[in-house]
């Protein structure tokens, strides 16, 4: 999987850790998404074709 689009969503949880081949990734328009569990923080905070809404956290260390 190279792009990812889930804009627009009632998503409550997304886990990204098993896909690391994400060029471009939208999570905009979840309201319900606090968090997204990825392997990387900082790598994930500097893909600029990654969007999310600023409420929603990239975490490595997820339940």
């Amino acid at each position: 999987m190279k792009t990812h689009d889930d804009s627009n969503n009632r998503l409550a949880g997304l886990s990204m850790k098993n896909n690391r081949n994400i060029i471009a990734m939208n999570t905009k328009n979840n309201n319900n998404l606090s968090q997204i569990c990825i392997l990387n923080v900082a790598a994930a905070v500097a893909n600029l074709p990654w969007a999310k809404d600023i409420f929603t956290n990239y975490s490595s260390n997820c339940n």
